[in-house]
């Protein structure tokens, strides 16, 4: 298993919590779940629709979200977040609650 100095030589700070996660990622079910609201949000458009997918796809693959990816492709393909919700911003501000819920569980010592 290693001494408490090897795992933070090798992981650094990160909760244990956090590092499984990342290896096992988030069930489908839930992930869905979790962005649900968004899923199923007729009022977004093909675009905004892909980003949630690619949100839920990403937590299902890693457990959690670090927002700095939305920067980086496929998450920027269509621009900034702002710019791809324009007008929605009440929308986006709900997406990074949930994120930041998500992440916020992950954060137990």
């Amino acid at each position: 298993m290693g001494t408490e100095n090897e795992y933070i030589q090798t992981f650094g700070n990160k909760p244990l919590v956090s590092l499984v996660a990342g290896l096992v990622g988030l069930e489908q079910e839930a992930a869905n779940q979790l962005f649900s609201d968004f899923i199923n949000d007729h009022s977004l458009n093909s675009r905004q629709m892909e980003f949630v997918h690619l949100i839920v796809k990403h937590v299902v693959d890693n457990g959690t979200l670090d927002k700095t990816i939305f920067n980086d492709h496929p998450f920027n393909k269509y621009g900034s977040v702002t710019h791809l919700f324009e007008g929605k911003i009440s929308t986006v501000t709900e997406i990074v609650k949930r994120i930041d819920g998500l992440n916020n569980r992950l954060m137990v010592g």
